[in-house]
C-alpha cells in the first residue's frame, strides 16, 4: 500500500485537473500516519470536503466520480436507509491506480511492480486464494512472545477470530515497521482498536479495496 507522501507525489505528475488533484490531497490529509489508511473516526462527509476543498457539493462529487474512475479513490456507500437511521457515511480509500507510472523523473520508486489500491490491511488471504499476505521478515525471530500474544488477544477480543503466532508478527511488523516503539505490544493495541473492525484479522474472500468488489 503506497504511504500518503508517495500518493501526493503520484498526484503531482499525474495528468488529473487541477480540482481533482487539490481534493486527493485534502483527503490525503486524514490519511492515519500508523494505520496508512483513512480510519472510520476520520471518514468525512461530503460537505466535508466540500468545506475543507473550498468547493460546493455538486463539484465535489463530479471530482469524486473523476478520481474513482480514473482509479484513485474507492467509495462505500452505505444503504440509503442505514445511512439515515445510523448516520453511516460513505467510506474512502484512497491509493495509486495501478499500471500507472507515477515516479516522478530522476526518482526510482521504492519498491518494484506496479502500485495499486491494494491497502496496507492485513485481512486478506494467502497468495494461493488470489490475494496478498503481510510481508514475511525477521520480525517473528525478534518479537518476544509476550508481544505476540497481545496481538493475537486483541485481535480475538475485536473481531471474534484466533489467529496464530505467525499472522501476530506480520500484523506487530506492519504496524510497527522500523520504528523504534518502546512497547511494541500497547501501541499496536492502540492501532488495531482504533482501525476499522477486521483491518488486521484474516479474512476468507477477496481482498479489501479491489476495483471490482469495492470495501469488504
Amino acid at each position: 500500500m503506497p504511504t500518503r507522501f508517495e500518493i501526493e507525489r503520484a498526484v503531482l505528475v499525474s495528468d488529473l485537473p487541477p480540482g481533482c488533484r487539490h481534493l486527493c490531497h485534502v483527503l490525503c490529509i486524514r490519511i492515519d500516519a500508523q494505520a496508512n489508511v483513512i480510519l472510520a473516526a476520520f471518514q468525512p462527509s461530503l460537505t466535508d470536503l466540500a468545506r475543507d476543498s473550498g468547493r460546493d457539493r455538486r463539484t465535489v462529487m463530479r471530482y469524486l466520480s473523476r478520481l474513482e474512475r480514473d482509479g484513485w479513490v474507492i467509495r462505500k456507500r452505505p444503504p440509503i436507509a442505514l445511512a439515515r437511521k445510523e448516520h453511516l457515511r460513505t467510506q474512502y480509500a484512497i491509493g495509486i491506480p495501478q499500471a500507472r507510472d507515477t515516479t516522478p523523473p530522476g526518482l526510482e520508486a521504492a519498491e518494484p511492480g506496479p502500485r495499486g489500491l491494494m491497502p496496507r490491511e492485513l485481512g486478506t488471504p494467502g497468495p494461493e486464494a488470489g490475494g496478498t499476505t503481510p510481508r514475511r521478515s525477521s520480525v517473528s525471530s525478534r518479537s518476544s512472545e509476550e508481544d505476540l500474544n497481545a496481538i493475537i488477544e486483541i485481535i480475538r477480543e475485536r473481531d471474534g477470530i484466533a489467529v496464530g503466532p505467525e499472522w501476530a508478527a506480520r500484523v506487530l511488523e506492519q504496524i510497527t515497521g522500523a520504528r523504534g516503539i518502546r512497547n511494541p505490544a500497547a501501541y499496536a493495541r492502540r492501532v488495531i482498536k482504533g482501525a476499522p473492525p477486521g483491518t488486521y484479522a484474516p479474512h476468507q474472500g477477496p481482498p479489501p479495496f479491489t476495483r471490482e468488489k469495492g470495501f469488504t
